[in-house]
């Protein structure tokens, strides 16, 4: 899975998707708008990807995309130098 960030811009939810691609795995980050329609949050990737969070469990997950748990990067991560 890729890794992926997600901060308020104004009153504004994004997520960075941190993927790689071709032959030399360049990294390649993509960022989307977090939306909320009837209560329930997704992102438009082209596919809509809906976003559920676990409180009690501090886990995210992205629909068809699995779970995700909050880390702190590493400072030589390309997340952590930003």
């Amino acid at each position: 899975k890729p890794d992926v960030l997600i901060y308020k811009e104004g009153e504004a939810y994004k997520v960075t998707v941190f993927k790689r691609s071709g032959i030399r795995r360049k990294l390649k980050p993509e960022t989307y708008l977090l939306q909320e329609e009837n209560g329930n949050l997704f992102m438009n990737t082209g596919f809509r990807i809906d976003v559920s969070y676990n409180e009690a469990t501090d886990i995210l997950t992205f629909s068809p995309n699995g779970d995700y748990v909050r880390v702190n990067p590493k400072p030589d991560h390309p997340i952590g130098e930003q």
